[in-house]
């Protein structure tokens, strides 16, 4: 090695040694696997974590397992067998026989730290050593055997781990529950329950009692609540959790002793509640609407502001029914306004078989607020309970509100409008199309029109908001009648492109001459975004005449025209789709390529798989995943030979994945022949 390189790993200074072993990156030869596994060894852990970094690099992962097994027994230097663990770790797979072969013949305490690597790799193929570690002579080998079974997992590692539950070690048996429960295997309640009653063993147990349907883990578990030890009530509350979350059985028996639980013992799931691991929180959110015990319900309440257990707390106070309504009612006013927002909606659900007047006058108040996420839930709230007295404050939110809030009432008037839309109507003629919430208040219009609407919607398409002039486009094709046909083809020439595009897919829906006259024009529109929409219209209006330009368009370099008309074609049926398609298989947009193979295979001429194949050498990955699924799916015998041969050169996962699941489909049986 050159010299210079040679002083840089001799140097003082931590970050020139660690350039240096960056440089190592990509090569192989002798003398950089020895520099490489020096600096595992380094007194200074970034030039460690930089060997370990590099140790994936190396092209030929044979020139440096060995010198990385060898590295396990080095006693003098426990960071570089730490390391050298970590770094065949990151090796993974090719690493696993090297380190079989030369665990029979390692001291013991290289033995274990071996066996770690195997565990960390989790290759199911050093399952049968590790079982048999379980027995060796040196306990800390045994008990690294039995974390490293719990990481690789399996039924085999399952049925070892179980086996040694009866052993009188304790330190075993710790690692056997350990690796149990990271599986998440289930145990015998007559195997595991007493192991709860040992205190080395008590946390895990109890853990394990999470997987036991059963009325006796159920009775452990309860009475663990009472645990003087944190750490024990906290496990026995996060297996309690899980035990009644997984089944109805442990539901059923839970919820009297639940009921029953003592002041101190809500308090403590109060406070894993509010503080806990997610795990931890998931688990007393449930207890806690179980157990249905008033000094819950303040943690339940903040815990509804976690989006990652909201669900959890939406639950557990629907389990706790319409007897929480007005104790929630208090606290949705001392909670924040993240959880308050999560909460509301759910008050329509809590108040059935109620008097709703309580709630609507508070949800009354919501909507007023300036907070646009109250205002909103209590919105979507009112909307639920098609509150009708309602609809004038949410006429007021619609116009005042924040974005989220005019959505939120343009969804509860539409859902009052099912019930009473005469009230609606009542409530949005004659209001005027212009300002805050003027979209959201032509598509409620939209909803309860009479054709003399019409002429509010034409007048609407002066806005000058685009959103209105698109809600107003909207409003009249779902009117209809000649207002529509009159007043949506002059839209075609609005200044806002996604205003011309709105009309396109309107005309789709109106359809006929005037309509179909207009779109065929819209075909030379200059956004790309308008000729898509006017080619998909086309389609929706079964327009004949479209035929021959979108046949153009789909030559058309802008991928999203192109596909466009590929789709247009395909439901107008033009009968001489199967040569066009063959073209735009070779279209620079990968998207067209896709959908022009997926009308190839529902088309399944003769010669469809033979063209699909062409497909396998294309540049793009998902374009060759697409056409290695269809090729299956066409099961076709041809399809194989070309499968098989894209398969010895494939190098991305993703389609060799496709490829394997379509040559399954392609196995003798489940090929179909013409």
């Amino acid at each position: 090695m050159d010299p210079t390189v040679r002083a840089q790993f001799a140097s003082p200074d931590p970050e020139v040694r660690r350039s240096a072993i960056a440089d190592l990156q990509g090569r192989a030869d002798g003398s950089s696997v020895a520099f490489l596994v020096a600096a595992l060894g380094d007194a200074d852990w970034r030039v460690r974590k930089e060997a370990i970094r590099v140790t994936a690099s190396f092209a030929d992962r044979a020139a440096v397992i060995p010198a990385l097994v060898a590295a396990l027994g080095t006693p003098e230097n426990v960071g570089l067998r730490n390391a050298a663990v970590e770094a065949l770790t990151i090796v993974g797979t090719p690493a696993v026989a090297p380190l079989l072969g030369a665990l029979p013949a390692m001291g013991a305490d290289t033995r274990r730290f071996a066996i770690e690597a195997l565990g960390e790799i989790g290759d199911p193929a050093a399952t049968s050593a590790l079982v048999e570690a379980l027995a060796d002579q040196e306990p800390n080998v045994r008990y690294a055997a039995g974390e490293a079974l719990g990481r690789i997992g399996g039924e085999a590692a399952a049925q070892a781990l179980l086996s040694v539950l009866t052993v009188s070690d304790d330190l075993l048996r710790l690692a056997a529950l350990d690796g149990l429960n990271r599986m998440g295997a289930p145990v015998p309640i007559s195997v595991v329950a007493p192991l709860a009653e040992r205190k080395a063993l008590r946390g895990a147990a109890l853990t394990a009692l999470g997987r036991c349907p059963s009325g006796e883990a159920v009775s452990i578990l309860s009475s663990a609540l009472k645990d003087r030890s944190p750490s024990t009530a906290r496990a026995a509350a996060t297996a309690l959790g899980r035990l009644i979350g997984s089944s109805d059985d442990g539901a059923g028996e839970a919820t009297s002793r639940l009921r029953a639980l003592s002041s101190d013992e809500v308090s403590l799931l109060s406070d894993l509640a509010r503080s806990g691991t997610e795990e931890e929180r998931i688990a007393a959110v449930r207890l806690l609407g179980a157990a249905q015990h008033p000094e819950g319900l303040a943690a339940l309440v903040e815990a509804a502001g976690d989006d990652s257990i909201v669900r959890e707390v939406e639950r557990a106070l629907l389990v706790w029914g319409p007897a929480v309504l007005d104790a929630l009612l208090v606290l949705l006013d001392r909670t924040s306004s993240r959880a308050a927002a999560s909460l509301i909606p759910l008050l329509p659900a809590l108040a059935t078989g109620r008097d709703p007047t309580p709630i609507q006058r508070r949800l009354r108040t919501l909507l007023s607020t300036d907070e646009d996420g109250l205002a909103a839930a209590a919105a979507d709230a009112v909307g639920r309970l098609q509150a009708t007295g309602e609809i004038d404050g949410l006429m007021t939110a619609l116009r005042r509100g924040g974005p989220r809030t005019i959505r939120a009432s343009c969804r509860a008037l539409l859902a009052i409008a099912t019930r009473d839309r005469a009230a609606v109507r009542r409530a949005v003629a004659g209001t005027p199309l212009e300002g805050r919430g003027a979209e959201a208040v032509c598509e409620v219009l939209a909803a309860v029109a009479v054709p003399e609407d019409g002429a509010t919607f034409r007048a609407a398409l002066a806005s000058e908001d685009a959103r209105v002039r698109r809600a107003a486009i909207d409003a009249l094709a779902t009117l209809g009648g000649p207002d529509a046909a009159e007043a949506i083809p002059f839209a075609l020439a609005d200044e806002a492109p996604e205003v011309q595009a709105t009309a396109a897919r309107a005309l789709g829906r109106i359809g006929g001459p005037r309509a179909s006259d207009a779109l065929l024009a819209a075909l030379s529109a200059t956004d790309a975004r308008v000729r898509a929409a006017a080619a998909r219209a086309l389609a929706d209006a079964k327009e004949p005449r479209a035929v021959p330009l979108l046949r153009e368009r789909v030559r058309s370099e802008d991928g999203l025209v192109a596909l466009a008309a590929l789709e247009a074609l395909a439901v107008l049926g033009d009968a001489s789709l199967g040569s066009l398609l063959v073209e735009a298989l070779g279209h620079a947009d990968a998207e067209v390529v896709k959908q022009a193979l997926r009308s190839i295979g529902a088309l399944r001429e003769p010669r469809a798989a033979t063209r699909i194949a062409l497909c396998l050498d294309h540049p793009s990955w998902d374009v060759r995943s697409t056409a290695a699924t269809l090729l299956g799916a066409l099961r076709d015998p041809e399809s194989q030979a070309a499968l098989t041969a894209r398969l010895a050169t494939e190098e991305d996962s993703l389609v060799t994945s496709a490829i394997a699941e379509a040559l399954g489909r392609l196995e003798p049986g489940n090929q179909r022949h013409g």
